[in-house]
C-alpha cells in the first residue's frame, strides 16, 4: 500500500482526527461564499440604482470634448443598432447640451461584450466618444465597489490563515500521536520521502474534500435560496462561480499543503527504533 492509498484509506475510514479539520474547512469556505455572495448582491443593488434611479444606464456614451454637438444623433443611432440594447436615452445638462446618451440592455450581464462592440462601432464610425459602465459613473457605487473588494481580500486571506492553522495544527497533533503508526511504516520499508509523502497525501485530500463538501453545502444552499425568496429579499446569497471555485482550489490546496510541510518533515525524522520504543506499554 503506498502512501496515497493510506490516505486514502483513513479519508474513507472517516475518522475524527481527518473529519474534523475537513469539516472545519468546509465551514469556512461556506462562510465565505455567504458573506461574499451577500456582499454581491447589495454591489449589484447599488447598480441598479446607478443605471436607473440616477439614470445613468448600463452603458454610458461620454463626448470626447465639450459635447456631441452635430454628432449627437449619429451617436445615438450607432448605439441604438448594437446587439443588446433595448434603449437608448439622452442625458442632458443645465444648459440643454447632451452630455451622455445612457444605453439599456435586455441582459446586464452582457454589458462588456456591449460596451466593446459599441466602442468598435464608434471608433470606426470616427466618432469621438466613449463607451463605460454606467454604474462606474457613480459615486457611491465605485466607493462601495472598492469597500468590498477589499473586505473580500480580507476575508479570504483569514480563511486562508485560518485553514492553514487548523492544518498545522491536526497535523502536528497526528504525527505526535501516530508516532508508532509511523515508526511501524517505517520499519516494514517505507522510505522517508514515502512518510513525508503520506502525511501530505492526507493533508491535500482532506484539502480537497473540504472543497468537494463545501460546494455541495454552497449548492444546496444556493437551491434552497431560489425556492425561499424572503431569503433572497434579505440579502442572503452564495456565490457560486467556476472561475472563482478553481481559484479557491488552488489557494486551499497550495495553504494546507504548505501547512502539513513541517509536521510531516518531522515525523519523517524520527528513528524506528526511538518511535517504537517511545509507545512500548
Amino acid at each position: 500500500m503506498n502512501a496515497v492509498q493510506l490516505a486514502l484509506r483513513n479519508l474513507i475510514c472517516l475518522r475524527p482526527r481527518t473529519m474534523g479539520p475537513l469539516v472545519a474547512i468546509a465551514l469556512l469556505l461556506c462562510a465565505l461564499d455567504l458573506f461574499a455572495g451577500s456582499r454581491r448582491m447589495q454591489l449589484q443593488r447599488v447598480e441598479q440604482q446607478a443605471a436607473f434611479e440616477q439614470g445613468y444606464g448600463h452603458l454610458a456614451v461620454l463626448p470626447l470634448g465639450g459635447g456631441f454637438g452635430t454628432d449627437a444623433e449619429a451617436v445615438r443611432r450607432l448605439a441604438a443598432a448594437t446587439p443588446g440594447v433595448t434603449l437608448v436615452v439622452p442625458r442632458t445638462g443645465p444648459t440643454g447640451e447632451r452630455q451622455r446618451f445612457a444605453a439599456y440592455l435586455a441582459r446586464p450581464e452582457g454589458a462588456e461584450r456591449a460596451l466593446d462592440q459599441l466602442a468598435a462601432r464608434l471608433r470606426d464610425a470616427g466618432l469621438h466618444a466613449e463607451v463605460r459602465r454606467g454604474e462606474s459613473l457613480s459615486g457611491h457605487y465605485v466607493a462601495l465597489r472598492d469597500a468590498v473588494n477589499a473586505e473580500l481580500a480580507a476575508a479570504v486571506l483569514a480563511m486562508l490563515v485560518l485553514a492553514g492553522a487548523i492544518t498545522f495544527a491536526v497535523a502536528t497533533v497526528n504525527c505526535v500521536e501516530r508516532r508508532r503508526e509511523l515508526a511501524v511504516l517505517r520499519a516494514f520499508g517505507l522510505p522517508r520521502g514515502g512518510l513525508v509523502a503520506h502525511v501530505m497525501a492526507e493533508a491535500l485530500m482532506v484539502g480537497l474534500g473540504a472543497i468537494v463538501l463545501a460546494g455541495g453545502i454552497g449548492s444546496f444552499g444556493h437551491w434552497a435560496i431560489g425556492q425561499c425568496s424572503w431569503l433572497g429579499s434579505a440579502g442572503v446569497a452564495i456565490e457560486l462561480e467556476p472561475g472563482r471555485v478553481l481559484l479557491a482550489l488552488l489557494a486551499v490546496m497550495s495553504v494546507v499543503g504548505a501547512a502539513a510541510l513541517r509536521p510531516a518533515l518531522k515525523a519523517a525524522g524520527v528513528e524506528v527504533t526511538a518511535g517504537l520504543r517511545e509507545c512500548e506499554v
